[in-house]
């Protein structure tokens, strides 16, 4: 994403934008892509990254869905034991699969049933979704 940095100076990327650390400006800007949606006919159009975004994006939304459940009473109360317990398991499931993958190579994560996870991740939020709001 171009910022503009005012009339008369030069265009930068918003990964260089706001400045903190050295460290993590050099990681910020080599680790992450520049463009996530390429140039089409009638607009931008969605590319590999882009989809990975969404697909992380949506995962995260399941997530956050479960531990708002699990984290308040007048929900809570409404799942029942055996969901609970299921909760618990796939939100510890998805925290051990991340703290693996970013502890050494991404190969291990990719080749740590993600598709399974992540399917059973959304099953779970469906059903604590069902158990709230019948």
């Amino acid at each position: 994403w171009p910022v503009d940095e005012g009339e008369g100076q030069r265009q930068g990327a918003i990964l260089g934008r706001f400045r903190t650390y050295p460290i993590f400006d050099h990681n910020l800007t080599r680790d992450t892509p520049r463009y996530l949606t390429a140039p089409g006919e009638e607009g931008a159009l969605a590319t590999v990254r882009y989809e990975m975004l969404r697909e992380g994006l949506q995962e995260n939304e399941a997530r956050i869905a479960i531990e708002r459940a699990l984290a308040d009473p007048a929900k809570r109360r409404f799942l029942g034991a055996d969901l609970r317990v299921q909760c618990q398991r796939v939100l510890d499931r998805q925290r051990r699969a991340f703290e693996r993958g970013r502890s050494g190579s991404w190969s291990r994560y990719a080749d740590a049933g993600w598709r399974r996870r992540a399917a059973e991740l959304f099953e779970t939020a469906a059903q604590v979704q069902r158990a709230i709001e019948p």
